[in-house]
């Protein structure tokens, strides 16, 4: 069997120094919001009601007990999204943490949070985004481009303020998810004891006149060549070089996939916050000490944009090196490893906020509650009404899991309860309030109508379908399914109404027409 030849783009150069990351902000420059819109970049499992209601309980938490130590009580306590790409983890944060920090009164300090992203067209589409507006228009969200490779201050879009001038004196909390895997890292391996440099060839398949199109990433390779190195004096920052001289002394042969761009981010939201910050994150990596072993170079998972597993052992060691605290799931994760990093002085050492994450993520956190989603993806034969809502119940009403659960309940609302009926609009009420329209093919709205409409809640049903007029334009299957209420609710103008609409949409349309004859028939 022939190989494909190989052309070489670019040789010899740091993994972090690489073209590849100029690709990657090509990518995302280009793509703005598309790269969701379309499910290019996955997303779901850290833009769902679960995970964001976990990190709410912790942020409440947390904001809980910083409440008698903050150095203004007047300024609020800011809460920094790195990465927040489609926005839609933000609207569920953000309506959550809203509701928990009420219900806590005087007990919570004021805090605004700030989503950034390294695409103008990110932060232009949250400013325009309906679902994000009233938490700008009461002064507790506000937008920023970030760049974490150049950027050493944030300025906010909405207020002109700038983060990074001075330091936060109320602290930090940053939150972020599928970041750190997106941003630059170094190669290293470790052989016999010995610390050698990876410096990568970047080669394609094809020849590339553009080295600037983000296409080129789904036609690379790499090849890695290794030369000796110390890590005494190998980066700027002396803890860099102590937590690599620590995988040296510790680790067999191996490579390493130091988290470089990582680092210094983290050691910039030390700054920032003024030594008191809680960062939560999610990401596909790895923390404990026996994954550091025999580990292979690293290859690039591509979704348009690429990404990297990410070595959260040594942003462990990094915050440990600065006497702060490390969260991480008691159980091996699958798909999502979340933790968290925390710094600074608490009388209680912060006991309520560790509680907290090892209640809501520690034990049975994102990455189990998505393994039970992907059991479910398409609901088992047999199942019921109670076990589908406990499903429900369980993801929080989140508006993708209702979804995926409408088929297998339209199956079985007509043999359903009336208690059951009424929890599940309930469910989807809630599922409605969570909503962060995308612009994406799946009409929620519509599927909400039609399950309601199969359930008998005829006005409810229209308020669904009007909603899906409203994001996704008329349509002859929206308009001939509002007729059918407006007839079972005896409303025979508003039914021959909207059968003509469907009509003039669909001439052909054999329900349309059939209905019509029935109304008309019914009108003599």
């Amino acid at each position: 069997m022939t190989e494909t030849p190989q052309i070489t783009l670019e040789q010899g150069e740091r993994l972090s120094r690489c073209m590849l990351w100029r690709l990657q902000r090509s990518f995302f420059a280009a793509q703005g919001i598309e790269a969701w819109r379309q499910g290019i970049v996955p997303h779901y499992i850290t833009s769902n009601a679960f995970i964001a209601d976990a990190y709410a309980r912790v942020v409440a938490t947390y904001l809980g007990e910083r409440k008698p130590l903050l150095a203004d009580p007047h300024e609020p306590v800011h809460i920094l999204e790195l990465g927040a790409g489609s926005g839609k983890f933000a609207s569920l944060f953000l309506k959550r943490l809203t509701a928990l920090t009420r219900r806590m009164g005087k007990a919570a300090p004021a805090w605004r949070m700030v989503m950034t992203d390294l695409a103008d067209r990110n932060v232009a589409f949250w400013r325009e985004h309906p679902g994000l507006r009233p938490f700008v228009e009461r002064g507790v969200l506000d937008f920023a481009k970030f760049d974490v490779e150049n950027d050493r201050e944030i300025e906010l879009v909405i207020s002109g303020e700038v983060l990074g001038g001075e330091v936060l004196g109320n602290g930090l909390i940053v939150v972020g998810n599928y970041f750190f895997d997106g941003i630059p890292i170094d190669v290293f391996a470790i052989e016999g004891g010995h610390l050698l440099e990876g410096t990568v060839n970047v080669m394609s398949t094809q020849e590339e006149p553009d080295l600037d199109d983000p296409a080129v990433l789904s036609r690379v390779s790499l090849a890695f060549e290794h030369s000796p190195t110390e890590a005494e004096g190998y980066y700027d920052d002396p803890e860099f070089n102590r937590i690599l001289q620590g995988y040296q002394d510790k680790l067999g042969n191996t490579s390493v996939h130091f988290p470089i761009a990582g680092l210094r981010c983290c050691k910039l939201m030390r700054a920032l916050s003024g030594g008191n910050l809680l960062m939560l994150t999610g990401d596909k990596g790895y923390i404990r000490d026996e994954d550091l072993l025999d580990r292979s170079e690293p290859g690039l998972a591509v979704h348009g944009s690429f990404s990297l597993s990410v070595d959260y052992a040594a942003i462990a060691a990094y915050f440990r090196g600065a006497g702060g605290q490390v969260f991480q799931p008691r159980h091996r994760h699958e798909s999502l490893l979340t933790v968290g990093f925390l710094l600074g002085e608490h009388p209680n050492d912060h006991q309520a906020t560790r509680d907290a994450y090892a209640d809501v993520i520690a034990e049975f956190g994102p990455d189990e509650f998505f393994g039970v989603t992907q059991m479910y993806e398409k609901p088992p034969e047999g199942a019921t009404v109670a076990q589908l809502m406990s499903l429900i119940h369980l993801g929080r009403s989140d508006p993708r899991l209702v979804g995926k659960c409408l088929p297998a309940l339209g199956e079985l609302v007509s043999s359903a309860t009336s208690r059951e009926k009424l929890e599940l609009y309930q469910a989807i009420e809630q599922a409605w309030q969570l909503y962060y329209h995308l612009g994406d093919d799946d009409d929620v709205p519509f599927e909400f109508g039609r399950l309601l409409y199969r359930m008998d809640y005829y006005t409810e049903a229209l308020e669904y379908f009007q909603r899906s007029l409203e994001l996704y334009g008329e349509n002859p299957h929206t308009r001939f399914n509002m007729s059918l209420c407006h007839y079972y609710l005896h409303q025979r103008e508003e039914a021959l109404m909207n059968v003509a609409k469907t009509l003039a949409l669909s001439p052909s349309h054999q329900g349309a027409k059939g209905l019509r004859i029935e109304i008309q028939a019914w009108k003599r």
